[in-house]
């Protein structure tokens, strides 16, 4: 679908960067991070259905940095966690 910014083809751009989906929001409310770090965003995105490669897309990382994140013993529980944190943003 191409970009209305830029004429760019992007399947990721069905979503505005400056637009935080509703559902993320809510899942950013049971995530230990501030709501405006990209960890929190990241694992807000992922509680809400997005895929890893997506999630990443959206708050503008790589693999890199998910695997730095993941060296972080709270982020790992928290990311192995997000089916429950799906359940409970189900609610």
């Amino acid at each position: 679908m191409p970009d209305q910014d830029n004429g760019s083809c992007d399947r990721f751009s069905t979503i505005p960067e400056e637009d935080t989906p509703v559902e993320a929001s809510i899942a950013a409310t049971v995530i230990p991070y501030r709501r405006d770090t990209e960890r929190a965003k990241y694992l807000s995105y992922m509680a809400t259905g997005f895929s890893t490669k997506e999630a990443l897309h959206l708050v503008k990382r790589s693999g890199p940095w998910l695997s730095w994140c993941r060296s972080d013993p709270q982020f790992a529980a928290l990311e192995e966690n997000i089916p429950n944190i799906r359940r409970t943003v189900a609610k």
